[in-house]
């Protein structure tokens, strides 16, 4: 009698819309077992109808994971360890972008400025809670042979100040520098030059630094797993650009994609992909990408040089899970921070 398959467990954060929507269809064409998460129940309910039409063999579920809370964020990822059984991969997807160049900051539930809240600090806390799970998956695929377990954290080429999107004064100011002690932008807040443009690259920064230095905790403590992070690309009907109002987001999501999708066009040096085509980059990396490194679409290169940094990415690691203790958000204890 044959051994049954082994299927793939993946979770995949900001499941619900966009490119993540799309790397969960096609996770389940592949027969994937696959775990969404969105922001309300309603959205969750919708997305799981939707892709239960996929074919494949593949099977779907979703827990509501509103990011802007911390208390929402602990409560999904202990549901999740604590039912799933095993998992294999991890794609921290889900992003959030403010309204463009505004010098208002928003905030989450727990006060923190809501760009990198909800981009980093969310995602820092849903991989340390998930750490029981991430870690008696990793032992049981080294015991079973099966590959290790991945975590792909999902940045953008505008973390690197010296890339054109970086660099580009149109989407904000260069991030040149890092302050691991006010990770939140307090200080730009306070003196009046934050900037909401400013803040996603410096929130896409922080994803990077993420990605890398947790593999470098997992290597070190010998776990089965590790992590990178990858630029899916300029993908004008990604969602992204919603908090602009209806006007912006049709001239994103409708023009721009008609305009250029499927298309060698390019702006400001990178080609405009469909959401297709990012799914399928954040999957190359969460898959078959090597560990430790940044993706730009499909390719390795090297990460912003302070992401490479691996002395300030430790100490943005440390500040950021100080950042949550200070909170009241400890997690349990892992070689993760």
């Amino acid at each position: 009698m044959a051994a049954a398959k082994d299927v793939t467990t993946v979770i995949v954060t900001g499941g619900t819309s966009g490119i993540g929507l799309q790397a969960a269809m096609l996770l389940l064409e592949e027969g994937a077992r696959v775990i969404v998460t969105g922001r309300t129940a309603a959205s969750v309910a919708g997305a799981v109808t939707k892709l239960s039409a996929v074919g494949g063999g593949g099977s779907v579920s979703g827990q509501a994971m509103d990011m802007t809370s911390l208390v929402a964020v602990q409560r999904c990822a202990r549901r999740l360890r604590d039912s799933l059984g095993h998992v294999d991969l991890v794609l921290c997807n889900a992003g959030w972008q403010g309204v463009a160049s505004s010098g208002v900051p928003q905030r989450t539930r727990e006060g923190v400025e809501s760009t990198v809240g909800i981009n980093h600090l969310a995602h820092v806390l849903f991989v340390r809670e998930l750490w029981p799970l991430i870690e008696a998956s990793a032992e049981r695929n080294r015991s079973a042979g099966l590959p290790r377990v991945r975590i792909t954290v999902v940045s953008s080429d505008l973390h690197d100040p010296d890339t054109p999107t970086g660099s580009a004064k149109m989407l904000g100011r260069r991030v040149d520098a890092v302050d691991p002690a006010d990770l939140g932008l307090e200080r730009q807040i306070r003196d009046g030059t934050f900037d909401s443009t400013t803040a996603y690259k410096h929130a896409k920064l922080l994803n990077a630094m993420h990605g890398l230095e947790l593999n470098t905790r997992l290597a070190d403590a010998g776990i089965h797993a590790d992590a990178n992070t990858v630029d899916p690309g300029f993908i004008p009907t990604s969602g992204l650009a919603r908090e602009n109002g209806a006007c912006v987001t049709c001239l994103m999501s409708v023009c721009l994609g008609c305009l250029f999708s499927g298309c060698c066009h390019c702006l400001f040096g990178q080609p405009v992909r469909t959401l297709r085509d990012g799914a399928r980059s954040e999957l190359f990396a969460l898959r078959e990408g090597p560990a430790g490194r940044f993706f730009h679409l499909d390719e390795v290169r090297p990460a912003a040089a302070m992401a490479e940094d691996g002395e300030l990415r430790a100490r943005v690691m440390d500040g950021s899970v100080a950042m949550l203790a200070g909170l009241g958000f400890m997690g349990p204890p892992s070689p993760l921070g």
